[in-house]
């Protein structure tokens, strides 16, 4: 860099000493840095070309900001002779662009959820087509969607995924699971169902509550399935990843989980009736 505006300070953290003749292209985002240098190269060859340019870029403090203008060819102007970038901070409204998509992506599953299961009878067909659902929006090592009987009092697992699973090896871990946590109280999923409210650990293990069911388990987001107050069930999504899970997902599987609530509840009550 030869030159640097005033301004640019507030938009990198770095004084002109930090800048001036550095290579500054080092500080842009490595995904970023393919498109940018293509960028540069078709302008660097046509005199007065100038692009629309946008790449993240690593503040001094750390905090990666996104960054968008022009690249224009001066190099012909004998009072500058350089490539001249005009950049702003764009990351406000980046980020808010990206939960407006985010969210409405959430909205097209709830509305493809409610397509699948509502008016289906069999909750097991229910729960399977609910995790089919969610299948690629989680970071999951495995699922599952526990019911609690209400004449015995006992929880049995009627979903469960896991990627790369056969369906005799998910059989054989919904066997385990229900010899594991069987009562309200038990497990993570057990404390949920009994208290009615979600969990999101992003470190399990220091979680008094949980029980192992999986080796090298290290995250869990757990959501009571609730008709009203009464809580019915569970869905369980746990990870090798610590703090695999955010808020924004917790707010996406308890929407999800309310459909799932009053599909199974509509179910039982047919089935009763029939």
């Amino acid at each position: 860099m030869l030159y640097e505006s005033p301004a640019f300070w507030k938009i990198t953290g770095l004084s002109s000493r930090e800048c001036l003749h550095k290579n500054l292209f080092e500080r842009v985002h490595p995904e970023d840095q393919p498109a940018a240098l293509q960028t540069l190269n078709e302008v660097h060859g046509k005199l007065g070309h100038s692009r629309f340019i946008a790449f993240r870029y690593r503040h001094k403090n750390g905090q990666w900001r996104w960054l968008e203008g022009t690249a224009t060819n001066l190099l012909g102007e004998s009072a500058v002779q350089s490539i001249v970038l005009n950049l702003r901070d764009v990351t406000e409204r980046r980020r808010a662009e990206d939960d407006l998509a985010r969210r409405l992506n959430e909205l097209q599953l709830v509305y493809e959820n409610g397509l699948k299961i509502n008016g289906l009878l069999d909750v097991k067909e229910i729960a399977r087509q609910a995790i089919e659902q969610i299948r690629n929006r989680l970071a999951w090592h495995h699922v599952s969607v526990r019911l609690l009987d209400p004449k015995s009092g006992t929880i049995r697992v009627i979903g469960f995924d896991q990627p790369a699973s056969s369906d005799e090896e998910k059989a054989a871990h919904m066997a385990r699971l229900n010899k594991m946590i069987i009562r309200p109280g038990e497990g993570l999923s057990g404390w949920v169902i009994q208290h009615g409210v979600p969990v999101r650990s992003g470190n399990v293990a220091a979680n008094e509550h949980y029980r192992e069911t999986f080796p090298n388990i290290r995250s869990g987001l757990y959501v009571p399935l609730k008709v009203g107050e009464r809580t019915i069930g569970t869905i369980s999504v746990e990870s090798e990843q610590a703090d695999a899970f955010t808020e924004e997902d917790e707010r996406l599987l308890s929407t999800l989980a309310g459909q799932i609530a009053v599909a199974i509840e509509n179910a039982r009550l047919l089935t009763e009736a029939q």
